[in-house]
């Protein structure tokens, strides 16, 4: 939800602005491959976005290396790449500085939607600095 989320928030009017960001979302977590959840489908078609065809991907150091910035859901999250990946600790942040965004995985609909909202709101909250970093 979150990569599409961003990709979302960061087009402009003239469906521009995007192209100066990548986004790629990626779990520490997880296996290569998997398709979304029922539910995180759900609660982005209300968004009026279709992620039916996303794949999930692991977190690898190549990744890392070419971002600018990686965000964390939790804190823990942020704990365990800044233990694996020591040498990337100035590109890794919380998404959301003031609380963790929990996993809605295995949740109802109102979780995902809850998640989703979060995601939005602090995704929402960090596109000014990163347009400011990329004027």
């Amino acid at each position: 939800m979150a990569e599409e989320i961003f990709r979302m928030e960061t087009i402009d009017t003239e469906n521009t602005f995007s192209e100066k960001f990548f986004s790629a979302s990626a779990g520490l977590a997880t296996s290569n491959g998997l398709s979304p959840s029922k539910n995180a489908i759900l609660a982005m078609r209300e968004l009026g976005r279709d992620i039916s065809s996303h794949e999930s991907s692991q977190l690898d150091e190549k990744m890392i290396e070419k971002a600018n910035a990686v965000f964390a859901m939790t804190s823990d999250h942020l704990g365990i790449m800044q233990s694996i990946y020591p040498q990337f600790k100035d590109k890794l942040y919380m998404l959301n500085a003031d609380k963790n965004i929990s996993d809605p995985f295995g949740g109802d609909i109102s979780i995902y939607r809850r998640c989703r909202d979060e995601i939005r709101k602090a995704i929402q909250k960090i596109i000014p600095d990163l347009k400011q970093i990329l004027k």
